[in-house]
């Protein structure tokens, strides 16, 4: 079925009851925005999800069963952003809040509530919003700005107070290596250092590589030994 035409009204006037009998126009304004093809049910299944973004209108998740899945599938690749993912990469409080302030965001009405996440290519978008708010909140004077914590700006104020630019990168935790240690779970940036310190206690050896070689023989070794 070329473009899946039919389809694509169907299955909107499905995810988007109360627009049914207006969907036909939306659906053109819409088409003349999203430029991709729709030439299966993967391809539809991501058109309805752009116009719920676009529309900022929230999809009857239950309308389609395998639209559901499709919303995980994305999840599961990070291509939908959930509140806390954000909370957790930019350092934010109160994200669904913020994701619902910003708009261009795709919402779920699911038997539990409505659910709501970011496109992974909204995600640069929402953060330059974020620092613009965060900006205006700064370049108020100390009287308005308490008065914003009597409304709606105090949530913005304590969501945004310790953003962070960049994505929080957690430090790794730094391993300790000892002469038991199994070759493979030594970094690369250690080897050489561990290998010379080894090579030392072992005057035959003059080069470093050499013992290394050794440590990795004698540990395929082993694991082949447990194998069997």
């Amino acid at each position: 079925m070329s473009d899946y035409i039919a389809e694509k009204h169907f299955y909107l006037c499905k995810a988007f009851p109360k627009y049914k009998s207006e969907m036909i126009d939306l659906m053109r304004a819409f088409d003349s925005f999203y430029q991709k093809p729709v030439q299966n049910m993967m391809d539809l299944h991501d058109y309805i999800i752009e116009f719920a973004v676009f529309s900022n209108e929230p999809i009857d998740i239950n309308a389609r069963a395998l639209l559901k899945k499709r919303v995980q599938d994305l999840i599961d690749q990070g291509r939908l952003l959930s509140p806390g993912v954000l909370e957790r990469k930019y350092n934010l409080k109160n994200v669904e809040f913020l994701l619902q302030e910003y708009g261009s965001t795709l919402r779920l009405d699911t038997a539990l509530g409505t659910k709501t996440y970011l496109t992974r290519d909204k995600e640069a978008d929402f953060l330059c919003w974020l620092h613009n708010v965060a900006d205006h909140v700064k370049s108020l004077d100390f009287y308005t700005r308490g008065l914003l914590q009597h409304s709606q700006s105090r949530r913005f104020c304590t969501a945004i107070r310790n953003m962070t630019a960049t994505p929080v990168v957690k430090k790794p935790k730094e391993r300790k290596i000892t002469e038991k240690s199994d070759v493979w779970a030594i970094p690369d940036d250690q080897m050489h250092i561990v290998a010379t310190k080894l090579a030392l206690r072992k005057r035959r050896i003059k080069d470093p590589n050499e013992l290394l070689n050794d440590l990795v023989v004698a540990t395929v070794r082993k694991n082949m030994a447990k194998q069997q």
